[in-house]
Formats: C-alpha cells, structure tokens, sequence
C-alpha cells in the first residue's frame, strides 16, 4: 500500500504541470537553513513530508482544475489576456520567483470567488517548510513558470510590477554571485526523499 502511494507521489512528480523547479529551490533552503542537530533520517524525513504535502495539494488542485475546465493536462484557465498580457509581458519572463512566497493578503479578485479554503491557504500557505505560493505551476516543456488562478489572483500579485521584479531579480542575482545560493536539486534527489 505504501509502495503504491510512493509511485502516485512520484507520477505527481513528473506531472509537466508541477512546480519541481520551486520545490528544489524550496528543498535546498530548509536544508542551508537548518543548522540544528538532528540525526540524518528526521531530517529526510521532515523534507519528505514537504515533498508529499506539495505533491498532495497539487494533486487536489489539478483534480479541481480538471473539474472546472475539462482540461485533462491541468493547464489553468488563467492566462492574461488583452491589454493585461501586453503589460505583463512586457517585463515578465515567468520565472516565478515572484511567487516563492509562503503566503500572503487574500484580497482576491474576480468572479465567482475562489473557494474560502483556496483563500486561507493563500494567506496562510501550505504550513512549515513551505516557501513558495500554494498556485505556482511550472511549465517544463518551456522553462516557465504560471499561475493556477491567474484571472483571479489576489491584489498583491496584481501589484507586483516591472519594479518589484527588477529589484527580485537584483537581489537573486546578488546571491548567486556570492556563491550562497545552491543548486537546484534534481528530480531524482527529490523523489529521493520519498522512498
């Protein structure tokens, strides 16, 4: 029984949709900041349990993606359109680093209104260990990252702009030329931590 719940995480995994990309990055921050000392096996097993967490959110989020738009890949309904795609393209390359965010205000937009629960885990995030935003989706085929409610994002997505963008970047930048910041994990040491 066990066994088969690992194969679902890890077809969850390597789903095209899923935010491996964050998740690594996510991985790799708990493990730089975690400087207690605590035996090897809690330590993989406390990540393991982000990983599932993640991989069980998605996993709800795509079923009710699927449901909402009869989409079976569980592309969102969410891309811009019209003048606010020419806005947002004009500076966003869909990095998604606007979105490693655990959390934030649910001021959400739109009609109908995304389910109350959907809401309070914006605001509160997805719980410990997690660093980035419960609607972040990834694109792997093109290396971008999207939104899962992006027509009905809330207002601090809405307002984050080419200058908030620029100065994330920056200060990305500025880490990696440190030599602070890691390298994202792969997706084998990911599925790694769930055997």
């Amino acid at each position: 029984m066990a066994r088969r719940s690992v194969r679902g995480r890890r077809r969850i995994l390597r789903h095209p949709r899923f935010p491996l990309t964050s998740l690594a990055r996510n991985l790799a921050l708990l493990v730089r900041e975690d400087r207690t000392p605590v035996p090897v096996r809690l330590k993989k097993a406390y990540l393991a349990g982000v990983v599932c967490q993640r991989a069980g959110w998605f996993a709800h989020l795509m079923k009710e993606l699927n449901g909402r738009t009869g989409d079976a890949q569980g592309t969102p309904s969410g891309a811009p359109s019209g003048r606010e795609r020419e806005d947002i393209e004009s500076y966003c390359d869909h990095c998604g680093l606007c979105c490693e965010i655990a959390g934030g205000y649910p001021d959400f937009a739109g009609n109908p209104p995304l389910p109350e629960v959907w809401q309070k885990l914006f605001r509160d995030g997805l719980g410990p260990g997690h660093r980035f935003c419960p609607f972040l989706l990834e694109d792997r085929t093109r290396g971008r990252s999207g939104c899962a409610v992006h027509p009905r994002r809330p207002n601090p997505c809405r307002i984050f702009e080419a200058d908030e963008c620029r100065a994330l970047k920056d200060d990305v930048e500025a880490e990696r030329a440190s030599g602070r910041a890691l390298r994202p994990m792969a997706r084998r040491a990911v599925s790694r931590l769930l055997l």
